[in-house]
């Protein structure tokens, strides 16, 4: 099993102790074809030396929210509490 260094703790990091990484909906949003998914996954887990799952559930977000299926939230008035600044 390779060990990386950790600067921070000084000590030994081993791949086991990685915790599984998933794409979100802001990678689903920017990356729309599957070629590019697959190039940003595969380096990923170069890099990192973990699995990188796909987050299928991100995927179907974003393609509803491309499509218009995202419910349009109201426009709520903008009112401060107190002024954001004073003088001294």
């Amino acid at each position: 099993m390779p060990a990386y260094h950790n600067s921070t703790l000084g000590e030994p990091w081993y791949q086991e102790n990685a915790a599984p990484l998933r794409l979100g909906v802001g990678a689903h949003l920017a990356l729309r074809s599957l070629k590019p998914l697959r190039e940003v996954i595969e380096a990923l887990e170069s890099r990192y030396q973990v699995s990188v799952s796909v987050g299928q559930s991100d995927r179907e977000i974003a393609d509803r929210m491309l499509h218009g299926g995202h419910p349009q939230s109201p426009k709520l008035p903008f009112v401060w509490d107190q002024h954001p600044w004073r003088v001294i």
